[in-house]
Order: C-alpha cells, then structure tokens, then sequence
C-alpha cells in the first residue's frame, strides 16, 4: 500500500467512495462546505470527510488510493495509444460517394 499525501477531497474520490455520480459528489462537496463555512475555493480536507460523514479515514485512504491509480492509468494509456493505420479505400472505386438517402415511395 503507497503512502497517501494528498488530503484535500475531490469529487472523482467521493465518486470511488460512495459510487454517487460526478453531479451528486459536487453536491455533496457543497453541502460540506456549507456545514464547514467553508468558502467555495477552500477545500474540504480528509478529516473534514470524515467527521461529516462519521467514517473511519483508512477507508477513504483506500478510495483515493483507487482514485489516483485510475487516473495514472488513464494517463499512461494516453501516452502508449497504438499507432492507428489509416483506413484502406476499395481500390476499384477511389470515388467517395455522398450518402444517398432511400429511394423515393409513390
């Protein structure tokens, strides 16, 4: 298990944590913040998490932990995406045509 530095909350987490969708976990974040006074650009901390919502912190270590190994997941297929060969045109008819709607019913 890798040692967790980050202690700021972020929705993707609350996502992990509770399966929410993103809308609900930026809700959530707000009415943390309104329960905290926090003010919109402050952040909500893990111990702030965690006495809202009375869990233990190792649990949402684990969450974030999830978190940020999907995201460095998500970045390194970004970097090592397969070369894509350019599609193979009918040698026999170069000619695109446009599309061509149905044939007309009397």
């Amino acid at each position: 298990m890798m040692a967790i530095t980050r202690q700021v909350i972020k929705p993707m987490d609350i996502q992990n944590f509770f399966g929410k969708r993103e809308r609900q976990s930026f809700k959530m974040m707000s009415e943390m913040k309104r329960y905290f006074r926090k003010e919109k650009h402050h952040p909500i901390t893990v111990t702030n998490f965690c006495e809202y919502y009375a869990i233990n912190a190792s649990d949402l270590y684990e969450a974030m932990q999830a978190t940020d190994l999907y995201k460095t997941k998500k970045a390194e297929n970004r970097k090592n995406k397969p070369e894509v060969a350019p599609p193979i045109f009918d040698v026999i008819n170069t000619k695109q045509l446009p599309y061509q709607f149905s044939r007309k019913t009397e």
